[in-house]
This record gives structure tokens, C-alpha cells and sequence, in this order.
């Protein structure tokens, strides 16, 4: 190879190569310039397709749980509890999440109210002291909360990593009549 032409676009380089020296003519330069130009427009609208298409698929997902909420809430046939265990299954669902639960939270005792878990064993009526379960720091900040990975995050040390291993945790307080009734979470042994 005695001449390379190398011309970058935005995705890389575009290169042509000959054994001939000095093998290519300024207006040959110029169209491979331009057809770079082209490229890199491809590449970019490309990467704007690929964008478009995620928005879209996040709006049909967002436009899901919706309807799965209201059809539960509008379901006036079901008890209290029933329309509780939907909910918690559709946040599975929706959260890719293993475990859901409805807790109770009273004088620093945390109670299962009512829990749905796939693959695991979790007892509406067991209790924890709240400091060995992740809803204590839902609760101390009083928010919801989101951990997507526990092992890198600073909260990695907690007494509830230890003992159950959650990698990750999404939850928020529910409060009832102005008092702290308890939390909704939803957690996993995997990182989401």
C-alpha cells in the first residue's frame, strides 16, 4: 500500500487505500469527504430512530401500568385485600421486581401486612425490627426511595443487606390520616 486516504466521519474513519503513489486526485478526496458527511447524517438519524423508539416503547409501558392501576382501582367487586394483592403483582410485574409488600410500621417494629413474592417465601405477620429492613431509610428521609444496585451503593454496610441480601429496592411511605402507616415496596435479590 503506497497511498491511504483517510477521512473521519462520526462514527469512525472512512478509508481507501491503493499501491499506486500518490493515488488519489483532490476531486476524489472531496467525494469521499462527502461521503462521510453522508454517513455520519445516517449514523445520526439512525441513533434518533433507535431514540424515537425507545420513547415510544417507555410511553406504551408508562400507558400499561396505568390501565393495570385504574382497571384495579375501578374494580369495586373486590375486598380491600384483593385489590391490595393485584397491586402488588402488577408492581412486580411492571417493576421487574421479585418481592412487593405492604408493610406496617408501629413503634419500631416493621410488619408484613400483605406481600406478594415470586420464588420466595414471605408471610404476611412477620415482623422485623425496622432497623434490619431498607424502609427504615425510606422513612428517615420520608420519600419514596430508589436503590438499583445495593453492593455499590453507600448504603451497601445496612443491617438488611447483611441479613437478606436485596440488591435492589424501590419504596415509598404510605401515610395515612397525616400518621405513617407503613411502606410500599417492592425488592429483588437481583440488581435492576
Amino acid at each position: 500500500v503506497r497511498s491511504v486516504l483517510d477521512v473521519p466521519f462520526s462514527h469512525g474513519t472512512l478509508a481507501i487505500n491503493s499501491p499506486e503513489p500518490n493515488a488519489f486526485s483532490q476531486r476524489q478526496i472531496e467525494m469521499l469527504s462527502d461521503i462521510a458527511d453522508v454517513l455520519s447524517e445516517a449514523f445520526y438519524r439512525r441513533e434518533d430512530l433507535r431514540e424515537r423508539e425507545r420513547y415510544l416503547s417507555d410511553l406504551e409501558n408508562q400507558i400499561e401500568r396505568v390501565r393495570a392501576l385504574h382497571a384495579v382501582a375501578a374494580d369495586s367487586g373486590s375486598s380491600e385485600s384483593v385489590q391490595i394483592d393485584k397491586l402488588l403483582r402488577i408492581g412486580c410485574r411492571l417493576l421487574h421486581l421479585e418481592n412487593g409488600i405492604l408493610s406496617r410500621i408501629e413503634d419500631g417494629v416493621y410488619t408484613i401486612a400483605q406481600a406478594h413474592s415470586v420464588g420466595h417465601s414471605i408471610e404476611p405477620g412477620t415482623a422485623f425490627d425496622l432497623a434490619e429492613t431498607y424502609c427504615e431509610l425510606t422513612l428517615r428521609r420520608n420519600e419514596p426511595m430508589a436503590i438499583h444496585h445495593m453492593a455499590l451503593s453507600r448504603w451497601n454496610k445496612h443491617r438488611c443487606y447483611k441479613k437478606h441480601g436485596l440488591e435492589s429496592y424501590i419504596a415509598t411511605p404510605i401515610i395515612v390520616d397525616g400518621q405513617t402507616y407503613g411502606t410500599l415496596n417492592f425488592s429483588s435479590s437481583k440488581p435492576r
